[in-house]
């Protein structure tokens, strides 16, 4: 039986996604602190990206004689915790739960099960809009250091609380590593262990994406500094923004989002269905993809 909530939150190193920091903070169901929340710089092993470490300033300096993410989960005890809690995260299934799974995979380390919730859908659900700076303005939680992992996690806290007493949080999702989830309500099924497949093809994301940064072609979160006037196709599942949804908030920044990629595409966001039509000409014409989770932390920003 679970104990409580684990709210977390990490930051990663560069476009592979290796977490450089991590923080989290354990309630019972009723919100009551359990211990103290933690808070640590972990050493990724690589290079840190350039617009990474402006978004949140972190450099391999920061972490030098930091423990990896292995040392840490042995020092800590932090697996069982996994098991023990609830883990809740903003942007959790597409961010979060995926960052801390490949940062363990590089070590061998098998992710547990566990049992997820994401603040970011619930958000979009019930607010209409999904946005961490967006949501906790809307009810007046401080978010001094966005981008820090810390602040990040204790935001989510607080959030998560004002939304459960307005709306019916889902169950918890639970996600077993190498397989396919069970769902409810607006989650969409895909494995824990990726981020989904293509129509069609079901070829992996993953292998997608791996494809594009192998031809030089992958972008992150911080490729892109600014929206505004950016020319840009989604395509695939976008957590918490469901049908055209993400093309309206992308206009309302002032990108150009498309449903066709031609000449003047600059970048095309791919997510769980993607489609093959978007996907292909891409390719054909060099242009660079990104998972539609680094598009929703550009938007998060």
């Amino acid at each position: 039986m679970k104990k409580g909530y684990m709210f977390f939150d990490s930051e990663t190193a560069n476009a592979n996604q290796r977490i450089c920091q991590l923080a989290y903070v354990l309630t019972d169901f009723k919100g009551n602190l359990m211990g103290e929340p933690v808070e640590q710089l972990i050493d990724p092993e690589c290079e840190f990206g350039f617009f990474n470490t402006k978004v949140h300033h972190i450099s391999s300096d920061d972490v030098a004689g930091m423990p990896t993410i292995a040392e840490f989960c042995e020092s800590s005890g932090f697996l069982g915790l996994l098991e023990d809690y609830v883990f809740v995260a903003h942007n959790a299934k597409q961010a979060d739960r995926h960052y801390l799974y490949k940062s363990l995979s590089a070590y061998g380390i098998e992710m547990p099960m566990i049992e997820v919730i994401d603040t970011m859908q619930v958000a979009s659900s019930h607010l209409g809009f999904g946005r961490l700076k967006a949501a906790c303005a809307h009810y007046g939680i401080p978010l001094e250091k966005h981008h820090n992992a810390a602040h990040d996690a204790l935001a989510c806290k607080d959030l998560f609380f004002h939304l459960a007493a307005e709306c019916s949080v889902p169950d918890p999702i639970e996600w077993v590593p190498g397989t396919k989830s069970s769902h409810s309500g607006s989650y969409t099924n895909a494995p824990t262990d990726g981020l989904g497949f293509t129509n069609g093809t079901h070829q992996p994301i993953e292998e997608v994406l791996q494809e594009f940064e192998s031809l030089g072609l992958r972008w992150g979160p911080n490729d892109i500094e600014e929206l505004a006037e950016l020319r840009i196709v989604v395509t695939g599942t976008v957590p918490g923004y469901p049908g055209e949804s993400i093309e309206e908030e992308l206009e309302k920044l002032h990108a150009k989002p498309s449903h066709t990629v031609g000449n003047r595409t600059q970048v095309v966001a791919i997510g769980h269905n993607a489609g093959m039509s978007k996907i292909n000409p891409a390719r054909e014409r060099g242009l660079p993809v990104m998972a539609v989770a680094d598009l929703l932390e550009v938007l998060d920003r």
